[in-house]
């Protein structure tokens, strides 16, 4: 994924809010951060003005290229966490929303853009961000969009391994990564890989997110 910042560090992970409001201003200008977005309504002027400075100053505002914030901005942008009691909850309750208008035909997505610099294919998620202030201004609801979300980045997966093969031919995947214990887009993602002639592997007896991490250092730490 692109490059994109976190105002405020760590604080921004607690607070997806500010997440959103730097993707937000950074791939659309702060100008897009209208009044109109209800999720903005709960922030003070002062810390949204004081996001936008982190932001233009780079004051501490590491980039990162996370699929986990790209979701937490999604969920504070549509209104349905702006802070968390726990990892992964802004997430966590995105991929709730989408179920109620989850069926077999709905394969509506937002538009995105793949950059291949230096090598590396690069996701540019400003169209996704675009469309998705589109339809909250079109009074869409916020299942709907959270299930265009979904397949959005369904797609995104696909069409990335898609470029890999062509370049490597190698046709199988391995999913893995906290975002994975989201099962509607596990379901999804393995269902189009599969259509498309990968062979998919996901995890069984280890976790796919941290709790993994730690089983692979436990496993290193015992050979060196």
């Amino acid at each position: 994924l692109e490059y994109l910042p976190l105002p405020g560090g760590t604080i921004a992970i607690e607070r997806p809010y500010r997440v959103a409001i730097g993707y937000i201003a950074t791939l659309l200008g702060r100008n897009a951060l209208s009044p109109d977005l209800s999720f903005l309504k709960d922030i003070d002027n002062l810390e949204t003005e004081l996001i936008l400075k982190q932001i233009e100053k780079q004051l501490n505002s590491p980039l990162n290229s996370s699929m986990g914030r790209l979701f937490d901005a999604v969920s504070a942008l549509l209104g349905i966490r702006g802070k968390i009691d726990y990892e992964g909850q802004a997430a966590v309750e995105l991929e709730m929303a989408a179920y109620n208008s989850n069926t077999k035909n709905n394969t509506e997505s937002y538009r995105y853009s793949i950059l291949e610099k230096d090598g590396v294919n690069i996701i540019l998620p400003k169209e996704t961000i675009s469309g998705i202030i589109e339809d909250l201004t079109k009074g869409v609801t916020v299942g709907d969009i959270s299930l265009k979300f979904h397949n959005t980045v369904s797609q995104i997966i696909n069409q990335m391994c898609q470029l890999i093969r062509k370049k490597t031919g190698i046709s199988e995947v391995v999913l893995s990564g906290g975002v994975f214990q989201n099962r509607l887009l596990l379901r999804k993602t393995t269902k189009s890989l599969e259509n498309g002639g990968f062979t998919v592997f996901t995890h069984k007896q280890v976790p796919c997110n941290d709790g993994g991490i730690s089983l692979g250092q436990a496993a290193i730490a015992n050979f060196v």
